[in-house]
């Protein structure tokens, strides 16, 4: 019977099923692991990998180093060894169902700066936990980042990183000449120049490049866009022409506007020739991309969604604010905005407005009267003259985010803890201790006069914050605001106690 055939018996423990897939490096196959039931996929590669003992001896090494990393991002490798029959280098890991992030952006185009930053937290967790090891990928690019089906509630993917170790076989076996442009498109300069200095900063390249071509949908080099991509061209880019900022070059590909502005400096430092400049490894790539997108403006949210979210700002915000938030509660779905301006009539005439009876307008000015003394109640409610600062003494102020309609508290002032009714205990001591952590740790970047940054935070099922903004009044304390968002992005809680997004306040009085 055909080696690869369903029916097949291969390495004397699976048995082949169906062809799964076939790559640059080879193909993949569901085969049945006959000692336990379990499906598991088959990868068979090139036997040129395996062309010398020497190679034989490397391929069975690195092929194993999966199983080393301590990470639940990196695929898990069962078993690896070379058929005696027909030489080629084999390996079996745990059957994946998903998608490939090329799959992915394929179907759906370009992520958001949010979903990156999602992406990259579990990227990251994987390649880290190789780095500290001193193991490097080497070949990071779509292909090779894989975006599971997740095996437990509250996640929408479980990300794993292929291919660990392969690359370093296939660069010894000299291999990589007969690829396409595929690699290359990510691949480092040391790695053009088969220079011996690889190592994590190897991978941070790619990193760069990825982030990129996530925000974007295209590669960030020009000759990956030309309508012959030619490899001397790509090479010229990637080793001598000048390197333009991401924001330019988005600009460039007809991309103009998806790069936050943050992002070109995060950019420059991920994908510099040298790798000394560059991060020195995936765990400090990941924490400063955070870092740079977390002010990406996100997409408007529908007045329906404003209205769910809405929550009373911190006292120390102006009343204007309060007023335009309220309002924005009562515009109905598909609405404009009241923020944003009426088009003026155009020149070529319009019908004059449509008088309305009287009587619409008998019904209509009570209604008026009512939200507008709702908003003034709201407003006035939360800015009492007698007291129209907060306490010094509770410079951490914790409000739950409520529905809309549930109405203000009468007195926000009243208590620095968050609503019990709505919060856990567990939580509410983890956001105190927390808070308390990041608000001193950020203390530096205050400045000598009184500032409150509003934090806006999402926490998951699974206790991590997904989304975190600040804003500081008065404006004009961007490094405050970027220390606090970051490390509210890295506050973990308890599983299952909040999945709802929370408004908190830090103060610092001088």
């Amino acid at each position: 019977m055909d080696l690869l055939a369903p029916g097949a018996i291969f390495a004397s423990d699976y048995r082949v099923l169906a062809p799964l897939s076939e790559g640059g490096m080879g193909s993949v196959f569901v085969v049945e692991q006959l000692s336990t039931g379990a499906r598991r996929a088959l990868k068979l590669m090139h036997p040129a990998l395996v062309s010398s003992p020497k190679l034989r001896e490397r391929f069975e090494q690195e092929a194993r180093v999966g199983a080393r990393i301590p990470s639940d991002h990196v695929v898990a490798v069962l078993s690896a060894g070379i058929d005696d029959a027909s030489g080629m280098p084999w390996l079996v890991m745990e059957l994946l169902e998903g998608e490939d992030l090329a799959a992915a952006a394929a179907r759906r185009g370009a992520f958001s700066p949010p979903e990156v930053v999602e992406l990259f937290e579990q990227l990251g967790h994987g390649l880290g936990a190789a780095h500290a090891l001193g193991i490097v990928h080497r070949d990071i690019k779509p292909e090779n980042v894989f975006l599971a089906s997740p095996r437990r509630a509250g996640i929408k993917y479980t990300l794993k990183i292929l291919d660990f170790g392969i690359a370093k076989v296939a660069a010894e076996a000299k291999s990589t000449h007969t690829m396409s442009l595929g690699t290359p498109l990510w691949m480092a300069p040391e790695q053009a120049r088969d220079s011996a200095h690889i190592g994590p900063a190897t991978d941070v390249w790619a990193l760069g490049l990825l982030a990129f071509w996530m925000l974007t949908g295209v590669p960030y080099w020009l000759a990956a866009s030309a309508p012959t991509p030619v490899l001397d061209h790509l090479m010229r880019e990637l080793l001598h022409e000048p390197l333009p900022a991401p924001t330019a070059r988005a600009d460039a590909l007809a991309r103009r506007g998806a790069i936050p502005l943050a992002f070109d400096a995060w950019f420059a430092r991920a994908v510099a020739r040298d790798p000394a400049a560059r991060f020195s490894d995936a765990t400090a790539a990941v924490h400063a991309l955070g870092a740079a997108l977390a002010h990406a403006a996100p997409p408007a949210f529908a007045a329906t969604e404003v209205a769910r979210r809405m929550s009373p700002p911190s006292p120390t915000l102006a009343s204007t604010e309060l007023a335009t938030e309220v309002a924005a509660a009562f515009v109905p779905p598909g609405a404009a905005r009241a923020d944003v301006a009426r088009p003026a009539p155009s020149s070529r005439g319009e019908l004059a407005p449509h008088r309305r009876p009287v009587w619409q307008y008998a019904l209509a000015l009570p209604l008026a009267l009512g939200v507008g003394g709702t908003v003034m109640w709201l407003v006035l409610g939360l800015h009492p003259s007698a007291s129209p600062d907060p306490p010094s003494a509770l410079p951490l102020e914790l409000r739950d985010v409520r529905d809309a309609h549930a109405g203000a508290p009468s007195n926000p002032y009243a208590s620095p803890s968050v609503a019990p009714e709505r919060t856990p205990a567990a939580l509410q001591q983890a956001l105190s201790a927390q808070l308390g952590t990041a608000r001193e740790g950020c203390r530096a970047m205050a400045r000598s006069d009184r500032v409150s940054v509003k934090l806006r935070i999402t926490i998951n099922p699974a206790g991590r914050v997904t989304a975190a903004t600040a804003q500081a009044t008065p404006a004009g304390h961007d490094p405050l605001t970027r220390c606090l968002a970051d490390r509210a992005r890295r506050m973990r809680f308890p599983a299952g106690t909040a999945t709802d997004t929370m408004a908190l306040t830090v103060s610092y009085i001088p």
